[in-house]
């Protein structure tokens, strides 16, 4: 009876920890709210309205009128070439919605650099491709993401876009590290330019109560997304909808959490799991959602699990084989992270042009060492084989949906980092029943 009280207080805890999930996720910088960068497979394939039109449909019902798309890409030869369908998705967006400006978003990092300085001509050529934007694909300006913290080439390329645009057309741009007009990173002689720097897509949220994804605020009780369902106050006035994410993560979290107080009541680590689901879950929620991986986030979980591994080892194992569990998740992650660069590079060398996509992102591995200090080493490398097969089955049911919608694009970047926590997860709670199946017990 009183592991069942116990349970239930468990269940409750959780469930308020999944509304504190939420909150957490919905203020991140939204990108519903912010004018967003849209994936260059837009630009790259034959653009189908029907997938179009719910686009437009979206960024309408979230009052979005600003939206940045590449074009093109540089060449192996210093050209900078649009894409075959650049103009096809431009000309079907300005159909379906006239009143939505779109911004020819350009990038020029470090190794472009050569380009510009070596043949003073790119720099022209960059300049009639943004004519060519405005005059045939009709684009409504240009975003200038400037990587690169040499400015030699920056503010001659900077007014030589603001004289093409004039007041007609939009000019926005982003320096290195995101610095701004005035900041030491950005070079002098453009303070007499209108120029957008800092743009939308760049700004920051600050936590506030929850809110609909239009930012209208939520009356009390729908704070919770479970409640907010059942009470039919899932959507705004205006219709924007709460996702089913809100009231699914309240429930997964309560069911999670009275789960283990009922099957391992008294487990020695059964306090320690809970607080690990939590973060778990908040950077599964993130990674699928937004595509990025909170360093803070992680720098936290990893110092906890660190001194939870000092202080509060399971019996059979010590702190040394949590230590050894982190430094695996770092060094076969990293493996796996330098041959995805191999394999970016390769793919683009074949293609003759820069493969914008990371096979495998920086993030997961700071996922792997924060979850190999949850787990230990023993535990990590069999969560590591669960992670390698559920990969491959996302993959392919991805593949197939894709397929099916006639919208696959062999390159899409898929989120990893879901994978390593689901194996993480059956690893931490099941490690003993998963010893004696392989003892053959």
């Amino acid at each position: 009876m009183d592991n069942i009280i116990l349970a239930i207080i468990m269940a409750v805890i959780g469930f308020a920890l999944g509304i504190l999930i939420n909150w957490l996720s919905d203020n991140l910088p939204n990108e519903q709210l912010l004018p967003p960068w849209l994936p260059d497979r837009w630009t790259r394939q034959q653009p189908i309205r029907s997938q179009v039109e719910a686009l437009v449909k979206h960024l309408q019902a979230n009052q979005i009128d600003l939206v940045y798309v590449q074009t093109g890409a540089w060449q192996q030869d210093g050209q900078y070439q649009a894409w075959d369908y650049a103009n096809d998705f431009r000309a079907l967006l300005r159909d379906l919605a006239p009143e939505i400006k779109t911004l020819d978003w350009i990038t020029v990092e470090s190794h472009h650099e050569p380009y510009l300085a070596e043949n003073s001509e790119n720099n022209e050529m960059l300049v009639n491709y943004v004519q060519q934007s405005i005059n045939e694909r009709r684009y409504d300006g240009v975003h200038l993401h400037w990587l690169s913290e040499s400015g030699e080439n920056f503010v001659p390329l900077v007014r030589a876009f603001h004289e093409l645009l004039a007041q007609d057309h939009i000019l926005s741009v982003t320096g290195p590290h995101d610095a701004t007009n005035g900041e030491p990173l950005i070079p002098t002689g453009l303070d007499d330019l209108s120029i957008r720097w800092n743009p939308p897509y760049k700004q920051q949220s600050v936590l506030t109560p929850p809110t609909y994804p239009d930012g209208s605020p939520r009356p009390k009780i729908t704070w919770s997304g479970l409640l907010a369902f059942l009470t039919g106050g899932r959507s705004s006035d205006t219709g924007s909808k709460l996702r089913w994410r809100h009231p699914i993560t309240e429930v997964v979290m309560a069911l999670l959490f009275g789960f283990i107080i009922l099957n391992w009541p008294n487990h020695e680590r059964r306090f320690v799991w809970m607080i690990y689901l939590t973060i778990l879950i908040l950077v599964t929620i993130i990674d699928l959602e937004h595509r990025i991986i909170i360093t803070p986030v992680i720098l936290v979980a990893c110092i906890l699990a660190f001194v939870f591994a000092l202080v509060a080892p399971e019996s059979d194992r010590d702190f040394v084989d949590y230590i050894a569990g982190g430094g695996l998740g770092l060094g076969l992650f990293l493996v796996m992270f330098w041959g995805g660069g191999i394999f970016s590079s390769v793919v683009a060398s074949a293609r003759g042009e820069e493969l914008n996509e990371v096979a495998f992102g920086f993030g997961d591995v700071y996922v792997a060492t924060m979850c190999g200090l949850m787990i230990g080493w023993q535990a990590f490398i069999f969560a590591a084989i669960i992670t390698v097969f559920l990969g491959a089955l996302g993959g392919i049911l991805f593949l197939i949906a894709q397929t099916l919608r006639g919208g696959y694009d062999a390159f899409t970047p898929l989120p990893y980092g879901q994978y390593i926590i689901i194996g993480t997860i059956i690893m931490m709670l099941w490690r003993s029943e998963i010893g004696e199946f392989l003892r053959g017990g």
